[in-house]
């Protein structure tokens, strides 16, 4: 079923996810924050494609949440994905 925002009823659960992974990393629980991100961009690749901005800002969050936690190496590794 698509809503009046277009968005199926799962990618809203995703999208829920996102707006719940910032709120965990907010509160500096780090492991679910980015559980939440990755579940959410799945969802968002998923729905909108690689290159969409939601899906990209996802991939950043990540990204960054990966650089603020000193892993570098998955930080590095999702600035190449995005490109």
């Amino acid at each position: 079923m698509v809503g009046l925002s277009g968005l199926t009823a799962e990618t809203g659960q995703r999208w829920a996810g996102f707006t719940r992974s910032q709120r965990f990393a907010d509160q500096g629980k780090m492991a679910e924050a980015e559980q939440m991100y990755q579940r959410a961009l799945e969802g968002l690749e998923k729905a909108f494609g690689p290159e969409h901005t939601s899906t990209l800002q996802t991939v950043n969050n990540l990204g960054t949440l990966y650089k603020n936690q000193g892993k570098l190496a998955e930080a590095k590794w999702v600035s190449y994905a995005v490109r």
